[in-house]
């Protein structure tokens, strides 16, 4: 699921329901995934937090500094390979690793890192919602 932030991406609106519909959407579909029958794993709610906390602490260090952000868009795509490994550990599912990686892709410059970082807040709060104990 490709990830569009933008109502008009030429002027960088935020579609009015990035953060509501689309965010519950998404958490909706990795929820259900990792509750799958047929799909092997579970999203560790502990391990969705962490990529989280990530991404909230570099988008923290561009908002202090807007050059920072070529420094820490490398950091931002570390994210994937860091997925990657936690699929390996079975504490993600093959959706959230997808869904991590749109949302990377999805980051071209300090307003992207800060919608994408806001997008992740509501995904969060939907995924506790659905999955309300962390096991």
């Amino acid at each position: 699921m490709s990830i569009n932030f933008y109502k008009d991406s030429a002027k960088k609106l935020v579609d009015p329901c990035l953060f509501s519909e689309i965010a519950m959407t998404h958490a909706k579909k990795i929820f259900d995934d990792g509750n799958s029958t047929t799909i092997k794993g579970d999203n560790k709610p502990s391990q969705i937090r962490k990529f989280y906390d990530e991404l909230v602490r570099y988008n923290d260090i561009v908002k202090v500094d807007k050059n920072k952000f070529d420094e820490c868009l490398p950091l931002v795509h570390m994210l994937i390979p860091k997925v990657a490994y936690a699929h390996g550990r079975k504490t993600v599912t093959q959706s959230f690793v997808e869904f991590i990686g749109n949302l990377v892709k999805s980051i071209n410059d300090a307003k992207d890192l800060s919608v994408a970082t806001q997008f992740f807040e509501s995904f969060v709060a939907f995924y506790k919602f659905y999955k309300p104990k962390d096991n």
